[in-house]
């Protein structure tokens, strides 16, 4: 079967976010915030008092590579379900891999590309009204 050009590599795609989210997770896992280099406070946040769509994002995933997933979810649900996600997706490709399967690759059409980018807006959109009414 040839490659298609325009598909993405899942197994280097999700395994490399996999390795920075762990490497993020042990660094605040081990830190206490005010040892910190820089401040983890939002600057939208800050500058308009509404919380941007990521604010307690850093502290879900605190909390989720504490094993809290209840808490993570509670205070970012879409960075939560998406650090769920990229380390599912890093096992499964790893799985894949390990069984000798071939990669799994997805290639979109034009009108399946765009479904997606709007089915990330709606998300976004949604997240975000849900952090503003927590707030």
């Amino acid at each position: 079967m040839a490659r298609d050009p325009r598909a993405a590599p899942f197994p280097l795609v999700f395994g490399a976010l996999a390795i920075l989210c762990t490497a993020a997770a042990a660094i605040l896992v081990r830190i206490p915030e005010a040892r910190l280099p820089a401040s983890l406070h939002c600057p939208f946040l800050a500058l308009t008092g509404l919380p941007c769509p990521t604010c307690g994002g850093t502290r879900a995933f605190a909390a989720l590579a504490g094993g809290d997933l209840w808490r993570a979810l509670l205070l970012n649900p879409l960075v939560t379900v998406t650090v769920v996600g990229v380390f599912a997706a890093a096992a499964g490709s790893l799985w894949r891999r390990l069984t000798r399967r071939p990669a799994l690759r997805i290639a979109l059409s034009r009108g399946e590309a765009v479904a997606l980018r709007g089915g990330v807006a709606a998300a976004l959109a949604l997240h975000w009204t849900y952090l503003v009414l927590q707030s």
